[in-house]
């Protein structure tokens, strides 16, 4: 006598499988906003250091004409 062969999967595979995707989904989720907070510190920190250089280049270029008058 052979085993009936297996065709479809049962509810608790199934529960199984869908609880494993929601999970993965959650993560990349989660991961997501992270990328996404790290991408705006540091395009706030990008730009206020460009404003910090051209500031000094400003005083820079301000002390350098007050000294050649």
């Amino acid at each position: 006598m052979s085993l009936p062969s297996r065709r479809a999967m049962t509810l608790l595979e199934l529960v199984i499988a869908m609880s494993i995707l929601v999970m993965v989904a959650g993560a990349l989720g989660v991961l997501s906003k992270i990328v996404q907070q790290g991408y705006e510190y540091n395009e706030g920190h990008g730009l206020a250091t460009q404003h910090g250089r051209v500031t000094l280049e400003r005083i820079r270029q301000t002390a350098a004409e007050a000294i050649s008058n």
